[in-house]
């Protein structure tokens, strides 16, 4: 790699994530304690005004029952939103979307602190501006802009660092969100103060969005569908067996993780009675596992060149060593800490999932491709809860809650049957590009490129610079032939 290249290396990969940081910790700086406690506050003034304390088994249960419809609305509004994002990114550039991502998460926090006084005005802030700013859509651009210029054999590198810094807004953000609490901010209430902090961190990440160079050289020209701009979009993982399979193992992958969430917070505040406090202090300690998975065992593995089936095996294999350590910790606190630890090495796995079907995807389209992925990943979300909560209660009744454990190590193994039919060295993956005909009409299908699934990091996998020239060529041909069409014959 040439000199130039070492020099302008370090803004292609760290100024993303800059942003990212910037992004996570002003969304957990409110999201993770200090929502929950204004919709509480909300339910408390508006539906219980007769003076009834606040911290009243009553409150809290209404509290809890909205704050369910509430995420549920934002995950599905963050849904149906992705489609346009996606396109947005993919024809306007990363730029455009990096804007109106923080913008609106500026107004969001803002509004929410300022004018936000009550649930139904709640509730139409969270359906319509909450999921368009949630870290789901800033996840998209990041990684489409990171895939941009990175190459092919070190995005699962890369895409683990953009995973640490979203851990990094995990551990820090509710720090911010307490202090601001505590410190009464702008001589706000403790509710009301921490999302006047995260507005502000937001336009800090807003004005860093202009000193971003654009990273998307070869927008897309093809003709719009109106397709890509609603959840029909996902029928782009169709067109390929192994993109659907492989973003089913994804979507496994997802729901065992974030489904650990639900019966660690049931299981520990019932057999161990923690507090708010110490499933904090949890989730940090998982946070750091984390940060180790992504940031230091995967480069130590990208560098060894293990073959991306045995990163993935690995991964799977701490998280079952971490979810045996829960299902034996009944008497023990402390292996509570210690699984949780272990089982957030699970989390490995999504930036090698990315990557894989990243290098497979011709450069105009990587937006899209995120935009799909982080859609099936919100269906993971979504069926996580509804799964692993009333498994935890079937086993609670039978006394044995810790056997709720046993199925995220299920839910890998799965996932580790799909990819182990996937990725193997003798396999190929077609990239997928827009093909035109003479007349101009574009449609999508399966160029004849073929990119080997596991090589060695240091051979190119393929010339996506070549792809989008063939691309850039089908299109001036096809304006070309419109234009000598338009022309009438001299009479």
């Amino acid at each position: 790699m040439s000199e130039a290249s070492q020099r302008t290396r370090l803004p292609q990969d760290w100024q993303p994530a800059a942003i990212l940081v910037l992004y996570a910790l002003s969304f957990f700086a409110t999201r993770l304690s200090v929502f929950p406690q204004l919709v509480i506050q909300t339910v408390c003034d508006e539906l219980f005004a007769d003076g009834t304390d606040c911290s009243s088994d009553d409150v809290v249960k209404e509290a809890d029952v909205w704050l369910t419809y509430l995420c549920t609305v934002e995950a599905f509004s963050s849904f149906v939103l992705t489609p346009a994002v996606t396109t947005l990114s993919d024809r306007r550039g990363r730029r455009a979307g990096l804007h109106l991502l923080t913008a609106a998460g500026a107004c969001y926090q803002l509004l929410i602190c300022f004018w936000i006084r009550d649930l139904t005005s709640l509730f139409v802030m969270v359906a319509t501006l909450g999921g368009l700013c949630s870290m789901f859509q800033m996840l998209i651009m990041v990684y489409a802009m990171v895939a941009d210029k990175q190459d092919a054999g070190e995005r699962a590198e890369a895409f683990g660092r953009l995973e640490c810094g979203v851990w990094i807004g995990v551990m820090l953000g509710p720090l911010v969100g307490s202090a601001t609490s505590s410190a009464s901010l702008g001589g706000l209430d403790d509710t009301r103060a921490p999302f006047l902090a995260s507005g502000l961190l937001m336009l800090l990440a807003l004005v860093c969005t202009f000193l971003v160079r654009e990273t998307h050289g070869q927008m897309e020209i093809t003709p719009l569908k109106w397709q890509r701009l609603t959840p029909l979009s996902l029928g782009y993982l169709l067109k390929s067996r192994r993109f659907f399979f492989l973003s089913l193992a994804l979507t496994l992958s997802t729901a065992a993780q974030v489904g650990n969430t639900t019966p660690i917070n049931l299981y520990t505040k019932r057999v161990f009675n923690w507090g708010s406090s110490t499933v904090g202090d949890l989730a940090s300690v998982a946070g750091v596992g984390a940060v180790l998975a992504n940031g230091v065992l995967l480069r130590v593995l990208q560098q060894r060149r293990v073959s991306e089936l045995n990163q993935i095996i690995s991964a799977c294999c701490l998280n079952f060593v971490g979810c045996c350590i829960l299902i034996g910790s009944p008497n023990r606190a402390w292996m509570v800490f210690v699984g949780d630890f272990l089982a957030a090495f699970g989390g490995i796995v999504f930036p090698i999932y990315r990557a894989i079907m990243s290098r497979a995807t011709c450069a105009a389209e990587q937006g899209m491709l995120f935009g799909c992925l982080e859609m099936t990943e919100i269906i993971g979300y979504i069926l996580a809860p509804l799964t692993f909560g009333p498994l935890f209660f079937f086993f609670e009744s039978l006394n044995v809650p810790s056997l709720t454990f046993i199925l995220p190590p299920v839910l890998n193994g799965a996932a580790v049957l799909i990819a182990s039919s996937l990725l193997r060295c003798d396999k190929a993956m077609p990239i997928i590009s827009p093909v035109h005909d003479s007349a101009g009409n574009g449609d999508d299908q399966l160029e004849d490129v073929r990119v080997p699934l596991l090589v060695d990091v240091e051979k190119p996998l393929c010339d996506h610079n070549e792809v989008s020239q063939r691309m850039m060529m089908g299109a001036k041909q096809s304006m070309v032939s419109q234009s000598v069409a338009s022309v009438q014959p001299l009479k």
